[in-house]
């Protein structure tokens, strides 16, 4: 058991240690438009086909290193 614990111990201790210096990835943003029953027909066609049901966000951070000499 003890063995167990320790092995678990410097799991933890080395995935808090590891960091990755360089990703990226997508989040995507959904929103739902809606209107009432007085909106003139076709409106909430026009404002999903206009301003859309999501949006997708591009994100990355790229570690550099700077050297002087």
């Amino acid at each position: 058991m003890n063995k167990l614990l320790i092995f678990f111990f410097l799991f933890l201790i080395s995935c808090s240690t590891y960091r990755q210096n360089n990703f990226e990835g997508i989040i995507k943003f959904s929103t739902e438009i809606t209107t009432t029953e007085l909106a003139p027909k076709g409106f909430q066609k026009l404002l999903n086909d206009k301003y859309g049901d999501s949006l997708l966000m591009y994100y990355s951070k790229m570690e550099t290193s700077v050297e002087f000499t």
